[in-house]
């Protein structure tokens, strides 16, 4: 705009000037300069006029070497009195400038340029790309994530980024962020519990700066389906330890889940628990694909209640149907009795031959789990839709005591949450491990203490927690049903090399 406001002023007086005395032709470039159109004198000044009108800036490089080269190469050895460049001086191509000015200063064409543009890059805000779990349930919390890069900014300039439901236009959610000139790109969490069920379309939207002039990227979407119930969940106990009874009373609690309670070490006599109570592990894969999840406590899988072919039932469940499947360690068998078996391919973590499970004395000092980068972003810990709010609750649980020494997380896994001081060879001591087994996910966690979260917090917390380790080891294919593909990375973050 301009380039064509000055060569086109005062009834294009500059062109003018220049057919007093010269033949003109006009090239555009890109990656190669194009002839567009030739004037020899002012009569033939119009088609001139409406070429130079005409042009856009519609090329995806510039090589302003390549240009300059392919103009003086063109005119043949005819003489040109001289060549005006409009430009802004930027040249994208990896091409020497300085050869081609060699080239015309050789044959003694001087040129003119005409330096388009400012001094100052242009102000703007671009959102995108937006992040979210594929599917939710209704009253979860709902955490959006979202980068904002910046340019032209010169001191830190607060932003006001909303969430918006586009189901019904209500903003959901309200963050201002500081967007430092120095940082490349900014990253927001914003969070909301939806109250409807269904595919829902979100809207991360960011205030337009006062002299912004494009403001078509700072809104960016994203599609989530949240899901109104029915995640069904196998619990299978060895014993009547707390970690199983608090842990089953949560999701039999759960009204968006079916649970499906199996005791080992029960009496004949006793009635299983759950909401769809079994008297045994499932015999065929029909049965085992009614679940969504399958969570095993403290059971020896060497026990005789679980045969070879079940065994490997359960790895195609995990790893051709999306089944989710989690380990909870224990003092007699978990996980040290899964070495060697077809079981310990489920297991994040590399298992300790050495360790079986007790401790040569009572465990007297507690530790509290601290969380990783992954823990943080994880909706497994997430307890409140304030990020500050969540830190200060999970601060605040009550100490753990027993730990299963492990040798550290396989690779590809990803530790939530680690032991503060215990050490492998390889890091912090691993107390909550995710992963993947071909389509399916899995989960480890060392612990059995976390009934002890029941203290001064109830069972919110407690709950809270189980719920939502459940609903991650979810199949994919329930949030994804109107997918022809789904493409699946086994970790968020991958390091080179």
């Amino acid at each position: 705009e301009l380039l064509l406001a000055a060569i086109t002023r005062d009834e294009a007086a500059p062109l003018q000037r220049l057919l007093e005395h010269n033949a003109v032709q006009l090239y555009t470039f890109s990656g190669a300069a194009e002839a567009q159109s030739y004037a020899d004198s002012a009569a033939a000044l119009a088609p001139l006029e409406e070429a130079v009108r005409s042009v856009k800036a519609e090329g995806m490089s510039t090589d302003l070497a390549r240009a300059i080269r392919q103009v003086i190469d063109k005119a043949q050895g005819r003489r040109l009195a001289a060549v005006i460049l409009a430009s802004d001086g930027r040249s994208t191509q990896p091409t020497s400038l300085k050869d081609a000015l060699d080239l015309a200063a050789g044959r003694q064409i001087p040129i003119f340029p005409l330096r388009i543009g400012s001094p100052d890059p242009v102000r703007d805000i671009e959102v995108g790309p937006v992040r979210a779990q594929d599917g939710v349930f209704v009253n979860d919390i709902l955490a959006i994530e979202a980068q904002l890069s910046a340019r032209g900014l010169t001191e830190s300039t607060p932003v006001r980024v909303t969430l918006v439901d586009e189901r019904n236009g209500a903003t959901v959610a309200t963050q201002t962020v500081s967007l430092d000139p120095t940082v490349g790109a900014t990253t927001v969490e914003l969070r909301t519990k939806p109250t409807r069920g269904g595919a829902t379309r979100y809207r991360v939207e960011a205030t337009a700066l006062a002299d912004e002039t494009n403001t078509q990227n700072n809104a960016e979407r994203v599609d989530v389906t949240i899901l109104e119930g029915g995640l069904r969940v196998l619990y299978v106990e060895g014993y009547p330890r707390y970690e199983y009874r608090y842990l089953k009373n949560a999701l039999v609690r759960e009204q968006t889940m079916q649970i499906s309670g199996l005791l080992i070490e029960a009496d004949e006599q006793f009635i299983q628990e759950g909401t769809d109570p079994i008297r045994r592990f499932p015999d065929t894969p029909e049965e085992l694909n009614r679940y969504d999840v399958v969570l095993f406590g403290d059971v020896d899988p060497r026990g005789g209640w679980l045969t070879a072919a079940q065994m490997n039932m359960l790895l195609d469940f995990v790893g051709n149907e999306g089944g989710g499947f989690g380990l909870i360690a224990g003092e007699r068998a978990a996980p040290h009795r899964y070495l060697g078996t077809p079981l310990e391919k489920l297991i994040p973590v590399s298992i300790d031959s050495g360790f079986l499970g007790r401790y040569d004395a009572p465990l007297v000092a507690g530790y509290r789990p601290r969380l990783t980068a992954e823990g943080q972003r994880s909706r497994v810990f997430r307890f409140a839709a304030d990020r500050t709010a969540n830190a200060t609750l999970f601060d605040s649980l009550p100490e753990l005591y027993w730990v299963a020494r492990t040798l550290g997380p396989k690779p590809g896994a990803s530790v939530l949450a680690e032991h503060p001081t215990l050490r492998t060879a390889t890091g912090a001591m691993p107390i909550v491990v995710t992963g993947r087994y071909g389509a399916g996910k899995l989960f480890f966690q060392a612990t059995d203490d976390t009934w002890r979260w029941r203290r001064h917090n109830g069972e919110l917390l407690h709950d809270s927690y189980w719920v939502q380790v459940a609903r991650e080891l979810m199949r994919d294919a329930r949030a994804s049903q109107d997918r022809r593909y789904v493409l699946r990375t086994d970790r968020r973050t991958y390091a080179y090399g």
